[in-house]
């Protein structure tokens, strides 16, 4: 995503963001706990991270709690998520690096490898060709070893994005009852605007045109599902 208005009505929901997360809305205590198993239990530390649509790192903090971490970058359009992000990341011990910058610029740009690569609720907002771009990049700056953690919103194989969005927005205006209103029109202009998920199959299918393995599935909470990626051995 690199529509500037995509950041300004960000921040304009970055309340409503706030309340999904405190009422876990989006799945995200599931998710990140069985990625934060995975990640514990698979992958070589220290780690060196690359967290690209960061956000406020909150969430990331929680999937990382317990590993030695050593070096984190993290990017994202939004200098108010950046920000926050800064303050949020302070406690970790590690180098950390914030970037402002959308996800493909930033990952061009960049000279060195990682350990863990996350993606988390951020390659829907890209088209075909930018999700494609993404894998490409991801392959090449992950170390032999490394793992890409894919934490998105996908749709089901039968279903189109106008399917998507109806299901999704029908669903969230039935469950996410702590939301006002003016919120979920806020949330439904966005999802819109700016929501274009791919089913998992395709997203697999990017990633092993680029070397990109499929290590892990981890269990799809409704619209919700995390992904973890490695290189083809050889």
């Amino acid at each position: 995503m690199s529509d500037i208005s995509a950041i300004e009505l960000f921040q304009k929901i970055w309340n409503s963001y706030q309340k999904i997360l405190d009422h876990n809305y989006m799945l995200h205590q599931e998710i990140y706990s069985d990625a934060k198993d995975f990640i514990q239990t698979n992958a070589r530390q220290p780690l060196t991270i690359l967290d690209v649509g960061c956000g406020d790192a909150s969430q990331s903090l929680r999937l990382f709690e317990g590993c030695d971490v050593v070096e984190y970058v993290g990017c994202d359009l939004s200098p108010f998520a950046l920000d926050l992000a800064k303050q949020n990341l302070a406690p970790l011990h590690a180098q950390v690096t914030l970037i402002q910058e959308d996800i493909i610029s930033c990952m061009q740009q960049l000279d060195r490898k990682f350990d863990v690569i996350l993606s988390s609720y951020v390659l829907h907002h890209c088209s075909l060709a930018q999700k494609q771009a993404f894998f490409e990049l991801a392959a090449g700056l992950l170390n032999d070893q490394g793992m890409l953690i894919h934490i998105d919103l996908v749709r089901s194989d039968t279903e189109t994005r106008t399917q998507f969005i109806e299901n999704y927005l029908g669903y969230a205006c039935k469950h996410w009852s702590q939301l006002a209103p003016a919120e979920l029109q806020a949330i439904a202009k966005h999802v819109n605007a700016y929501d274009f998920p791919e089913p998992t199959a395709t997203l697999s299918a990017l990633a092993s045109r680029v070397g990109l393995a499929e290590l892990k599935q981890i269990p799809r909470h409704t619209w919700h599902q995390a992904t973890v990626f490695g290189k083809h051995p050889g």
